[in-house]
């Protein structure tokens, strides 16, 4: 009588475990839950002093995940974002612009601003340029 005892609390206690789980599994994903972390996708349009401007590379912060606007200036950001992630707008002849997301943000317009670029050397005209090839024959 002990072991048939023993084999019911073992039974018992794998249909508690399992159950256990399962309430733990429809906690973790549940819908309602996943929206309080408040992840979005996040459109938005990028310009400048003169309209819209195409091709700013906009990337997650601390990430490679990124994309470009396109040729009106719009652009819609590939993966969801939540609060307090920052997005980084970057274009030549620009300077950086960053944009943290707040729990109100649903869309995004950035105007960027020029930046002064310097070439840094000096040209050298006093000597003729030699290509670096070798020369070949031509076939006759």
């Amino acid at each position: 009588m002990n072991t048939q005892v023993t084999q019911a609390q073992k039974k018992s206690s794998r249909v508690i475990g399992f159950i256990g789980l399962f309430m733990i599994a429809l906690i973790a994903f549940n819908p309602i839950y996943g929206q309080s972390t408040q992840s979005r996708t996040i459109k938005g349009t990028t310009s400048d002093e003169a309209g819209p401007l195409a091709g700013v590379t906009i990337v997650l912060k601390g990430t490679n995940v990124g994309t470009s606007s396109n040729e009106d200036g719009l652009f819609t950001f590939p993966r969801a974002l939540s609060n307090g992630d920052t997005l980084v707008f970057t274009f030549i002849g620009y300077e950086t612009q960053e944009f943290k997301i707040q729990p109100s943000t649903t869309s995004v317009k950035v105007v960027m601003l020029e930046d002064l670029i310097e070439i840094v050397g000096a040209l050298n005209t006093e000597k003729p340029y030699k290509s670096k090839r070798p020369k070949t024959k031509k076939k006759q």
